[in-house]
């Protein structure tokens, strides 16, 4: 497959690039040239996103996309948006080797939307009330944690019930979200588990083996080591 355009991924250590930098590696992979793209690394001043990404794109986050022709010709498109870079760079530059089978096209999707909006929602709402106190200093940080524990006991009370549904919707059959295979259902949900493994949202993997089986495999990927080289610093523990 020629390529005819050229990605810039502008991305930001430790967030939700890293999945598409790990779809820019996969695409490579299947490619006997492998995949030509360029990459812009970000930090966060002061927790931030970095006034220059307003350059890129008028709201100033990650992970921004710039494409442009190959030969130099006409304007770059510029997109945002980590799961519809995904699905671009798979549309793009794969011949549909990770795309869901016919007979797991619903499932895959329902998984995706079910653990980037449901799951991911939890997540999110519980991390500021984690966070604060880790960044005080210890007598505080202990006066904080005890102050928000009854909080985050109400916000977590069914977390642990949405990390057992979506551990029971893999299987022997279907161990990975895509199906029977790794693919593009699993580019766009493993971010989820990197971050509550990294915050340590109450996520207990002998609690739920298959799951945690799933994320190791994801972790061991080549695409996944070669981004974490490429990309600098993925450490979500602070959100530097």
């Amino acid at each position: 497959m020629e390529q005819t355009t050229i990605p810039t991924l502008h991305h930001m250590v430790s967030s939700n690039s890293f999945p598409v930098l790990v779809t820019l590696e996969e695409a490579s992979a299947l490619r006997p040239d492998g995949l030509k793209y360029d990459i812009v690394h970000y930090r966060r001043p002061r927790g931030r996103a970095p006034p220059e990404l307003k350059q890129v794109h008028p709201l100033g986050k990650s992970p921004v996309m710039v494409v442009r022709q190959a030969d130099g010709s006409g304007t770059p498109e510029t997109m945002i948006e980590s799961r519809l870079l995904i699905e671009y760079i798979l549309d793009e530059y794969t011949n549909g080797e990770l795309d869901p089978p016919e007979e797991d096209k619903r499932r895959a999707n329902f998984w995706s939307e079910f653990m980037l909006r449901s799951l991911m929602g939890k997540v999110i709402i519980l991390i500021p009330w984690l966070m604060i106190p880790r960044v005080m200093p210890f007598g505080l940080r202990h006066l904080l944690q005890l102050l928000f524990a009854p909080l985050v006991k109400i916000l977590a009370q069914d977390l642990h019930q949405f990390y057992q549904f979506t551990n029971d919707g893999l299987s022997d059959e279907r161990p990975w979200f895509n199906g029977r295979n790794f693919g593009a259902a699993d580019l766009k949900t493993f971010f989820v588990l990197d971050l509550c493994e990294q915050q340590g949202v109450l996520w207990k993997p002998k609690k739920y083996p298959r799951l945690a089986s799933w994320h190791a495999a994801v972790k061991e990927r080549d695409a996944y080591k070669r981004a974490l080289e490429i990309g600098g610093t993925y450490d979500m523990s602070m959100i530097e």
